[in-house]
Parts: C-alpha cells; structure tokens; sequence
C-alpha cells in the first residue's frame, strides 16, 4: 500500500462533486474488505465503489476500462464491468471506479458443494478468455501480463524470497522442495505459438462463489496476453488435491506448462509469503497453502 485508502468523508465529497446523483445512497464496507492493491466499499444496494492504493493498480484502470467489457462478453460467469470512474480530489491521488456490486462470498471463505463442478467451471473460463484473439507476431508491451512473462524474468525476485525465507523461517515450508520444483519449471521448455489472454491472478479471494458454484471471477489488475500455463495457478492455490486432475484435464496443458504453471504457483507463494505474513495475513495463508500444495504434489 503506498497511500491510505479515503476516508468515508473523502468519499462522501468526491461523490457530492462527481456524481451527486448517488451521493445520498448508504455507505458501508464491502463484505470482501480490503485487498493489496484496492479497497472497496458498498454504495446502497447495487454498486461497489472500488479506491486503488497502489500507483501500478491506478495505473492499470486505463486498460481495464478499454478491456473488461470484452471479457465480459465472452466469460460464463459475471465480470465487475464498471459504470464510471471517478477522478483524484480531497487529497486521494488516484482515479477510482463505479461498478455493480456481485453477490457472492470469495473462494477462500464460502462453502463449495462440488470441487470437480467448481473446477470445470473455472477452467471454463480460463478457457473463454483464451477465445479472444491475439496477434502472432509483436505484442504491445501495454498488453503484457505480468504474470504471463517468461519464469526467467522472475528468477532474481523468487532467489530473493527464498534468501528472506531462510533466514526466517515460516513452519511447514520446505524450502528445499519449494526450489527444486521452481528450478524443474525454470528448465521446462518455454510457451510456443501466440501468447493467450490470461487473468493472472486466479487466488481464492478473486473467485466468487454463489450456491456452492463459481458465480463471478473478479480483480482483473493483471489483465493481459502471456504464457497461458500462468493461469494454472488455481490448481494449487485454490482446488484441493481430489479436483487438481479435474481442472488438469480440462484445460489439456502440455506436461512443460503444468511445469511452468506449478513453478508460477510457487513463485506467487515464495514471493508472496514473507511479504504479505505482517500485511495481509489471508494472503499469507493462501501464499502457505500454494506452496504446500505444490510441494506435496510434485513427487
């Protein structure tokens, strides 16, 4: 977080000058709270009012804007399509956005009835998504995942967290394994053909889930076109192992992009977990689980 989220009088003011026709609705914080990179509140019934904290969040609203509306058309589940965006003022530095409020309880807290369902489900949107088209030849740097770039690119960041790991150490994580997974995906051959658009950050707290089914896929900051096997992520993170061949076998991977995507799921978690274990301990905790999971998976 590089600034504190608006104040409720901030908010009141910015909606009283930008869009004073839902400046009396009720304000009240968004049953998800708060997540690195934005905070949300509920504004009356039906709209969600969602503040970056982070300059690479506010700077990504651009590109949500000219994309979510594609997404959205292709994806089986909801997507927050926002329906204005607000400007920076009362001393809050970054543009901000209105959106429908998605009933639903985050993957991490609410009840799955059917983990094979709820596995097909999310590879079918995965699957959606890498439906819209992308160009063969140069992708536009504005258009690249983050997460989609080649495992290469991260090895300095993942050798760091390993470093901060080892010299404090977290219970139940095997450091040795963790390495030896992230190295075999290191040594996998890279993506060939055309890059895919991907979400990027499948986490639990992104996946919303109504009547025991995926409802809505969320938090599209890392939005783009990459190596598709970024978005095997969930296999570990958020599926138990009984439902991990599920979504597996719905996607069809090669056996080098369930490597690759096995040693993006530990680079999330290894980088994710000594930042985020005094910040925001929930995402310490699907940090944790990633990586056990990946651990106990990779024989």
């Amino acid at each position: 977080m590089d600034v504190a989220p608006p104040s409720r009088e901030v908010i009141r003011a910015l909606l009283h000058e930008q869009f004073p026709h839902w400046a009396s609705e009720p304000l009240d914080p968004h049953p998800l709270g708060a997540g690195s990179d934005h905070v949300m509140n509920r504004l009356g019934d039906d709209l969600v009012l969602r503040f970056p904290v982070r300059r690479s969040a506010a700077d990504r609203l651009g590109f949500e804007r000219m994309w979510l509306r594609l997404v959205a058309s292709v994806l089986p589940v909801r997507v927050p399509t926002p329906l204005a965006y607000g400007s920076p003022g009362y001393g809050y530095p970054y543009p901000w956005s209105v959106g429908r409020f998605l009933p639903g309880a985050d993957a991490t807290t609410a009840t799955i009835t059917d983990h094979h369902a709820f596995a097909r489900d999310l590879a079918a949107a995965v699957a959606a998504l890498r439906t819209l088209p992308t160009r063969e030849d140069v992708v536009p740097e504005a258009l690249r995942s983050p997460r989609g770039r080649p495992l290469s690119d991260r090895d300095d960041e993942v050798r760091a967290a390993l470093a901060d790991l080892r010299a404090d150490p977290v219970a139940g994580i095997d450091l040795d394994a963790a390495t030896r997974v992230w190295e075999d995906a290191l040594a996998a051959p890279e993506h060939e053909g055309p890059p895919a658009w991907l979400h990027g950050d499948l986490l639990p707290g992104n996946l919303l889930v109504l009547d025991g089914r995926l409802h809505a896929v969320i938090d599209f900051d890392l939005l783009g076109v990459g190596d598709p096997a970024a978005d095997l992520l969930p296999a570990w993170a958020v599926l138990p192992a009984s439902a991990r061949a599920t979504y597996r076998d719905a996607l069809a991977p090669e056996e080098a992009a369930w490597r690759r995507g096995r040693g993006a799921a530990v680079a999330f978690g290894l980088v994710a977990l000594p930042y985020h274990r005094t910040r925001t301990p929930a995402l310490a905790r699907v940090a944790h689980r990633t990586i056990t999971e990946v651990v106990a998976g990779a024989g």
